[in-house]
Formats: structure tokens, sequence, C-alpha cells
């Protein structure tokens, strides 16, 4: 018979696998820099705000590499807004192969290992670039 233990992480497992603290912290950093502005609207709504950006994937717009590097999470949103923004530039069969390639190296998996940049090229399983020209005997 199985554990239920076994099967479900501590709170402070749970908390280090989903980066909480790393987004508390930023949290609290970007609190401490718009503190001017925060008497406007208050704490609890800074906090609602920039949770509510964590979930949506904006959150890592106009941020350092260090911080969009630093979660699965982070990787995930940074390459689903750069396939937002620049999914037309390959419709002419024109691919920012430089671009793809700092995507898909090593940090560029999910928590299953599989390349994110393979997941948002709709109806392909992965890039142009990536796959091998089919040849027909």
């Amino acid at each position: 018979m199985l554990n239920a233990d076994r099967l479900s992480p501590s709170g402070l497992e749970y908390l280090a696998q989903q980066h909480v603290l790393t987004y508390m912290e930023d949290a609290v950093s970007q609190l401490l820099e718009s503190r001017e502005d925060i008497s406007q609207y208050g704490i609890a709504r800074f906090f609602t705000e920039y949770f509510n950006s964590v979930r949506q994937g904006t959150h890592i717009l106009f941020r350092e590499f260090n911080f969009v590097q630093a979660t699965p999470h982070n990787r995930a949103s940074f390459l689903r807004t750069f396939w937002r923004c620049f999914r037309t530039v390959g419709k002419n069969g024109v691919l920012p192969e430089e671009h793809l390639s700092i995507l898909t190296e090593n940090k560029g998996t999910d928590k299953k290992g599989v390349n994110l940049c393979q997941r948002f090229y709709p109806l392909r399983l992965s890039p142009p670039h990536l796959t091998q020209p089919t040849t027909y005997s």
C-alpha cells in the first residue's frame, strides 16, 4: 500500500520546488524600490499585482538575465513572451536561428526535461532547424 506521506512533499520542500523564496525576495526588492508609489495604493495591492504578474508570466518583462534564468517558470514565461513577439518572423521561412540557439541551450528545458522551445511551435514537434530533412527514395 502507498504511504500518503511519501507522495506529498513537506511544506518546506514544496516551497523550495516552487521557488517561492525567489519570488518573495524579488517582491520585497521591488516593493522597496517603489516605496514612494506604494503609499498611493498599499502594500497588499502591490503583492497582489506582483503575484498576478508571476501567474500571468509578465513578471519577466524588462528584467535582467539572472532573474529570467532563475526558475523554470521564469524561463517558460520568457519563451512564451518571446514566441508571441517573434512568431511572425518565421512565417516566410526565415527563422531567427541565433535566438533559437540561445533559447535551446542548456537551461531551455522544463521540469521534465522537455525542450521548452519545442513546446511553443504549434503543430510541429520541433523548430525547423532542429528537425532532419525528409528524404524520399
